[in-house]
């Protein structure tokens, strides 16, 4: 099998996870590449317990929340985006 230019598959081809937050129109976070599930669940339960429940729809705050609300949730879940890549070797400089 061969894909781009002249590239071989591997010859032990793997599964790689990651879990995509979104926060508004154009504002994400992705979490690091993992090559096992059960740590990318982990990841995926970290930043869900950060993120908590959605504040906005539509691009607007939600009636029931506030701009404090959502600012601490952003603090929040950039802090274990941040703790997950650094367990895998990215420095803040990098992040």
């Amino acid at each position: 099998l061969r894909y781009g230019a002249g590239r071989h598959f591997p010859k032990q081809s793997c599964l790689a996870f990651r879990t995509r937050f979104t926060f508004g129109r154009g504002v994400a976070l992705v979490s690091p590449m993992l090559r096992s599930l059960s740590s990318a669940l982990k990841a995926w339960r970290e930043l869900t317990d950060a993120w908590g429940k959605a504040l906005f729809v539509g691009g607007r705050l939600r009636p029931d929340s506030s701009p404090e609300e959502a600012e601490t949730q952003w603090a929040e879940t950039c802090q274990v985006w941040k703790d997950l890549w650094q367990r895998t070797g990215r420095t803040d400089a990098q992040l």
